[in-house]
């Protein structure tokens, strides 16, 4: 049985936080500091990052399900950390993860990003919650900004310790395309997904190729 909103909320807090473990085919794991370490924006939205970063003179930035940010004090990238490798061009980085109790704080009402991240999250929310959280980033976004997105649109290798698991919503391409142009009218937004034969997709976007094979 699926669990309520503020259940999954918990327990991503708690896988997060170390405090649970989870399951893997049914084999279970302990606590894991660093599950969600915010990788996936490094290896499947940077180069997009890249693209478009470059657009701004000082880019305010939005990691929407930023998961323990990892890239923003560790050297991961050539030059070092996220702010050394844009030495200048990173105005604000804001982190948010209702997931994670140390972002669990939301942006300030009105607050506007240059850059909305939100790699690999989508598939954590629940199917009700979806179109909220999109609008939730759309009145974030700025006039002219971008919105970069990863979806995973199969079932993660992990479960939950219910053995749920913990992609809760597992919905078709197609699904995700109608749900982003509805809320998203006129605004540029990337959408990589996950797996598919031609996964990636420009909306509104005019200096890049429109589903171009990856």
């Amino acid at each position: 049985m699926k669990k309520t909103p503020t259940q999954y909320l918990e327990a991503y807090q708690k896988l997060h936080a170390a405090e649970e473990g989870f399951l893997v085919d049914g084999k279970e794991y302990g606590p894991n500091k660093h599950l969600f370490d915010g990788s996936n924006f490094v290896t499947k939205l940077y180069t997009q990052f890249c693209d478009v970063i470059k657009n701004y003179p000082a880019a305010r930035v939005l990691d929407y399900g930023c998961g323990k940010a990892t890239h923003l004090f560790k050297p991961v990238f050539e030059k070092g950390t996220l702010y050394q490798q844009f030495p200048g061009q990173i105005q604000t980085y804001y982190c948010y993860d209702p997931g994670n109790k140390q972002y669990q704080t939301p942006p300030a009402r009105g607050a506007k990003f240059d850059i909305i991240i939100c790699a690999d999250v989508m598939e954590h929310v629940p199917q009700d919650m979806i179109l909220n959280t999109l609008y939730d980033m759309r009145l974030a976004l700025a006039p002219g900004g971008v919105v970069l997105f990863t979806i995973g649109g199969q079932a993660a290798k992990k479960q939950f310790l219910d053995g749920e698991n913990l992609h809760c919503s597992v919905l078709p391409m197609e699904w995700w395309m109608e749900q982003i142009s509805h809320v998203f009218k006129g605004e540029a937004v990337y959408v990589r997904y996950e797996p598919g034969e031609c996964n990636e997709i420009w909306v509104n976007q005019e200096y890049v190729k429109l589903a171009r094979p990856l």
